[in-house]
């Protein structure tokens, strides 16, 4: 089985309605899947303290701002967990009742990580759990367009799957994209389960962090995981993964159009070398052949 786990902010304003909305979708899921929690949330509702089938996580270490580190919150939930498939998940991600038997596929996979492009909406109360909740927002975020493919709020990989996990500040960018490159770095399959898997991302400010947006995505915790990544080039994307779920089978994806070019610069990245030559040959082949042809890499 499989064990989610996710690390809440504060409960406060709109943090407090979104984030019961998603915990208590997750705990709709299946009786027997786990959820793991970080304790250090002010606020945190009394019944979800009670409930068994949360566990607290007390050691997971914090830098000197306070945010988790995710290294550590990883490795805290292998040790408690007896379940051989952990999921990270935003802790503002609604997931859905039929999510396990969607991704069943990925139990006979060995080794993966499984990644997902969330659905945007505004989900300001708090949702009325009774029959038919799903298909309501289902049917809502059927007529959203997914998102941006940088952004990780759904992560599932087998027990003791990473190698040399950077200790990188949770929500603070390159987190993510340096997941979906060490996945393909350690020659496992990225898998893009969004052909199959509906996630939905309730709308938030950024007023968790003192600095905003700006703070989040370009203070200083933002720029030493940057620095810890060891650069922009390993921010990669869902649009890098190089297998999808469709119709409940694990297929390869094929190389063409503008994969061509990003996959020659991955294989570059993944090397530690040359990809700087590439980005000169991909700046003189989008300026005087076809732009449309290239897709757009972060550096």
């Amino acid at each position: 089985m499989i064990s989610i786990f996710s690390s809440p902010r504060n409960f406060n304003g709109i943090f407090d309605i979104i984030q019961q909305n998603a915990i208590n979708s997750w705990l709709l899921i299946d009786p027997a899947i786990e959820i793991y929690l970080i304790d250090k949330s002010d606020n945190i509702p009394q019944y979800l303290l009670e409930n068994k089938r949360i566990n607290w996580l007390t050691n997971v270490e914090h830098n000197e701002f306070g945010t988790p580190l995710m290294n550590s919150m990883i490795k805290e939930v292998e040790k408690k967990t007896n379940n051989n498939y952990l999921l990270y998940v935003s802790s503002d991600i609604i997931l859905f009742p039929d999510t396990l038997k969607i991704i069943q596929p990925l139990f006979f996979e060995k080794k993966f990580c499984a990644v997902c492009i969330r659905r945007d909406y505004e989900q300001k109360e708090p949702i009325k759990f009774e029959n038919g909740w799903d298909k309501l927002i289902q049917d809502k975020l059927s007529t959203v367009n997914t998102t941006n493919p940088m952004a990780g709020d759904f992560f599932m990989f087998p027990k003791n799957f990473w190698e040399n996990f950077p200790p990188f500040a949770l929500g603070r960018t390159m987190v993510d994209g340096w997941m979906m490159y060490q996945t393909l770095n350690q020659k496992a399959k990225l898998i893009d389960v969004t052909p199959s898997l509906i996630i939905g991302h309730q709308n938030h400010d950024y007023g968790h962090h003192p600095g905003g947006r700006e703070g989040v995505y370009k203070g200083e915790e933002a720029i030493r995981n940057e620095k810890l990544a060891g650069g922009w080039q390993y921010a990669f994307s869902i649009k890098d993964s190089n297998f999808l779920l469709r119709n409940n089978k694990i297929l390869k994806k094929g190389i063409y159009g503008k994969r061509i070019m990003r996959k020659l610069f991955t294989k570059l990245v993944m090397k530690h070398r040359f990809y700087h030559i590439y980005k000169i040959v991909y700046a003189i082949l989008k300026r005087f052949i076809y732009r449309e042809f290239l897709t757009k890499i972060p550096y």
